[in-house]
């Protein structure tokens, strides 16, 4: 394949060079994990969202036991790009719900959604958000909701539901 060489005053186009190598972008880590069995939301209460399986983890910090996303030690600082999605059933007017990303115990990115007057089968929140790590950070998900039943509510598990998504930005 021909790639054009770019030049500080605009791109020549008869200065070519083939290209013969593989690509291959070091922004490792990279994570997809989801919640493949729904997790229970007790009423008016913040709980932690269940990430049992995982689409790809190529530096293993998937944490199954503790449902996180864990820095091992040793690790060097750097910043990460995350997507996550929470989607909890949603079964009638005057819940109130919301979700949000944790890291450490503390939320770093939360989407809410109260009282809306209006009937649906579930909500989804999700967001983006560049943040940082460093070795023995952990970061989670979470839910919380306060229905008008006082009743628990459910994730919708899939793995395009509720999941976590992470990659490492590189030259940051």
């Amino acid at each position: 394949m021909a790639i054009i060489k770019v030049q500080s005053e605009g791109i020549n186009l008869a200065d070519t060079f083939n290209f013969t190598g593989t690509f291959s972008p070091n922004n490792k880590p990279a994570f997809h994990v989801w919640n493949s069995s729904a997790t229970s939301i007790a009423d008016n209460a913040w709980t932690k969202i269940n990430t049992q399986s995982a689409v790809f983890d190529t530096d293993s910090w998937h944490d199954t036991t503790n449902n996180r996303i864990t820095v091992p030690s040793g690790t060097a600082s750097g910043y990460m790009l995350f997507s996550w999605s929470v989607r909890v059933n949603y079964d009638g007017i005057g819940d109130n719900t919301s979700a949000a990303l944790r890291k450490n115990g503390s939320g770093i990115s939360q989407q809410l959604k109260f009282y809306s007057g209006q009937e649906a089968e579930a909500m989804a929140y999700s967001n983006s958000i560049v943040y940082s790590y460093a070795a023995g950070d952990y970061f989670e998900l979470y839910a919380f909701q306060d229905s008008a039943s006082n009743v628990a509510k459910n994730t919708n598990p899939g793995v395009q539901d509720t999941y976590l998504t992470g990659m490492k930005l590189i030259g940051v």
